[in-house]
């Protein structure tokens, strides 16, 4: 749809619409390589769809000396079908230098589907990747073969998402995280009203900090976590490295984990005196773990 590399700049005011469609190869709605896109829209929805092939959405990517960033306003849903990897918005740096970055502001959902075998995330940070993302309703992640995040940030990342619905990650075979920051890395996420990661083999995981830190404000959010075969955690903070593991969620109902090995509730598990585990929840619900 709309493209820059190598070290470039797109800049694109008043589109209504931004569609990207292949049978074969990779779709890209909005994609900076090591390039800049400034997009302001009017009312337009962002779809990406590869019937064979890598779908995204928004996506910022970093592998030279140049950080790639999209800025973009005035848009409604995005939506990234493929049958390997898909993501709905994602960054992905090369490092501490050349760092990857989305602005988003939006009025509508994020979709994220994988419909055969690969990653699907519906807002995915990775390696000193950012994304600051204002106005969704729902965030949605679905696959069938491969993990599957709603809101994921991993290596040095971080996702700041104002949202006004709910969140949910699925897959078949592969783990489910809702919201998951692992290896030093941050979720911001305001105004979810429900979190759900279901998986049919592999372990489910609603809000989960390893290594790193979430901060939720929900509006009456039930968070719930299923795995069919493995293990399932409900809001979980767990410290194997260097960094504290801390999770500290508001605005929540019920917390349900139900898992075929281990499950919980809520858990925190630290490394030593140093280096802690935290949960601050405040919820009025019950807590479920089977």
């Amino acid at each position: 749809g709309i493209i820059a590399i190598d070290q470039s700049t797109n800049k694109v005011d008043g589109v209504t619409g931004v569609t990207a469609a292949t049978t074969e190869g990779d779709a890209r709605g909005i994609y900076a390589l090591d390039s800049e896109n400034t997009v302001n829209g009017n009312g337009a929805a962002v779809s990406a769809t590869a019937t064979t092939g890598e779908a995204d959405g928004i996506v910022a990517k970093t592998t030279g000396t140049k950080a790639a960033v999209n800025t973009v306003t005035g848009i409604t849903d995005v939506t990234a079908s493929g049958s390997t990897d898909a993501y709905g918005i994602g960054a992905s740096g090369k490092g501490a230098t050349y760092t990857a970055k989305n602005d988003v502001t939006m009025t509508g959902s994020i979709d994220a589907t994988s419909t055969e075998k690969g990653t699907v995330a519906g807002v995915g940070a990775f390696t000193y990747g950012t994304n600051i993302v204002t106005g969704a309703v729902n965030v949605t992640a679905s696959g069938v073969e491969g993990d599957a995040y709603g809101v994921g940030a991993s290596a040095n990342s971080s996702n700041e998402v104002e949202m006004t619905g709910a969140l949910s990650a699925t897959t078949t075979s592969g783990n489910a995280s809702g919201i998951i920051a692992v290896d030093q890395s941050t979720n911001t996420v305001d105004g979810v009203t429900g979190v759900t990661a279901a998986t049919t083999e592999g372990d489910a995981r609603g809000i989960y900090a390893l290594d790193s830190e979430n901060t939720v404000n929900g509006n009456g959010a039930a968070v719930s976590a299923t795995a069919t075969t493995g293990e399932a955690d409900g809001i979980v903070a767990k410290t194997t490295g260097t960094k504290a593991a801390v999770n500290t969620v508001t605005g929540i109902t019920d917390v349900t984990a139900s898992g075929s090995t281990d499950a919980y509730g809520i858990g925190a598990s630290g490394k030593g005196a140093t280096y802690t585990a935290k949960n601050d929840v405040t919820m009025t619900g019950s807590v479920n773990a089977t």
